[in-house]
């Protein structure tokens, strides 16, 4: 919480869990890891994780700036720290996010909102100079933005190459193109009646011989009891019924 928000209000949470989320991905990965260990010894082994852990391993980098710098990571919005102009800006009609890194882009930058003077600035130089002269660069890309409509900023900016997006309201991400070509939305139908195929996360990391893809939906608690339990795990009916009454499962 304290690593984004702005400088005027107080601490604000991510509205997305990257902590549970990550987690769940490092125990994916502990897992084939451990997996492998025991294909090449024979060895099972405990797999431990924390949200802790997962929360330190995403803020390690600040958290070593301000033990070892004493330099604390600023509150500066949507702003990118140490490196710009790259920030969420206001246009006409809706807001597009800009990442300007590197001296060619920045070059690239200033000509197309018309700033050329400011190129052989000895004060711009670098991603860093530009970072600690914000408050030069920044209201005149802000201006520029502004005076133009979502699409005519990402058209522009992609003839400059530099990196532009918009952003999309909740509603337009199932229906961006880019989305839908890459399969990152699949569809699943709960089996809920009257309730339509909803969307879920597509295969996050695609691998070329065996891609995959979302073939059914997640079980319901209990639903392949007899799978784990008697047909994987050998037990008899009377110790699932025990298990059962005692409401183990």
């Amino acid at each position: 919480m304290k690593l984004g928000g702005f400088p005027d209000k107080d601490p604000v949470r991510s509205f997305v869990n990257p902590n549970d989320f990550g987690t769940g991905l490092a125990a994916a990965f502990g897992t084939m890891v451990a997996l492998r260990h025991r294909d090449q010894t024979g060895e099972g082994q405990m797999v431990d994780l924390a949200l802790l852990q997962t929360a330190l391993c995403y803020t390690a980098t600040s958290i070593a700036e301000m033990d070892v710098l004493g330099v604390p990571k600023p509150i500066i919005g949507n702003r990118a720290p140490y490196v710009g102009p790259t920030d969420l800006y206001r246009c006409k009609d809706g807001y597009v996010f800009v990442a300007t890194v590197m001296n060619s882009m920045w070059r690239r930058m200033a000509k197309l909102i018309g700033a050329e003077d400011l190129i052989d600035d000895p004060d711009l130089q670098t991603d860093y100079d530009r970072y600690e002269h914000r408050d030069r660069i920044d209201p005149l890309v802000s201006e520029w933005i502004a005076a133009r409509t979502v699409n005519e900023v990402v058209m522009e900016m992609e003839a400059a190459r530099i990196p532009c997006g918009k952003l999309l309201e909740l509603g337009e991400i199932s229906k961006d193109p880019h989305i839908q070509s890459e399969n990152m939305l699949e569809y699943t139908d709960l089996e809920v009646p009257g309730l339509p195929k909803i969307p879920v996360p597509g295969i996050q990391a695609r691998l070329s011989k065996t891609p995959g893809k979302v073939v059914t939906r997640a079980p319901r608690v209990g639903e392949h009891n007899q799978e784990i339990y008697k047909d994987l795990l050998g037990y008899d009916d009377d110790f699932i019924k025990e298990l059962t009454e005692q409401g183990i499962i």
